[in-house]
């Protein structure tokens, strides 16, 4: 959520995030895409009991909750697709986009959670939605490989 244009931190309200920043400097040439997934796994670094960053983890993305985007999403019944919210909509897509929705909350740090879901109504969060019914673990790089087996930030 750190590129969405509207971030609202359950603890301290709207928050200004690198998405707001980005859309306040460059207006509707900024366009926020958030990606969504179906199930499957994730490449993330664990947390150590001192707060640094650990060793690679594999995660899993668990399938959507029954009213969750990713749900929504994968009955139109396509692998991925791309959907694009600035197009015009009809009034019954615009309350689509105005009800909060469970999105998957996961992140490059991994954490283990009972709940990956955050509620977000998609019209505050993003310009566009990127879905993938399944999804694999990135391959890092040389790069991060090394910097994982050094601790240091990458």
């Amino acid at each position: 959520f750190h590129l969405a244009f509207g971030y609202e931190d359950p603890a301290h309200g709207m928050a200004a995030n690198m998405g707001h920043y980005l859309r306040e400097r460059f207006g509707s040439r900024y366009y926020a895409l958030g990606l969504e997934l179906g199930e499957g796994t994730y490449l993330a670094r664990a947390v150590q009991p001192d707060n640094t960053l650990g060793d690679f983890r594999i995660g899993a993305v668990s399938r959507g909750k029954e009213v969750s985007l990713s749900n929504d999403l994968e009955r139109v019944g396509l692998d991925a697709l791309l959907l694009d919210l600035r197009c015009p909509a009809s009034s019954a897509v615009r309350q689509w986009l105005s009800t909060p929705r469970a999105l998957h909350a996961i992140s490059w740090v991994y954490r283990e959670s009972a709940n990956p879901y955050t509620e977000r109504e998609l019209r505050n969060t993003c310009d566009g939605i990127a879905f993938f019914r399944y999804t694999h673990p990135t391959t890092p790089t040389r790069n991060a490989q090394l910097s994982v087996a050094a601790r240091t930030a990458y």
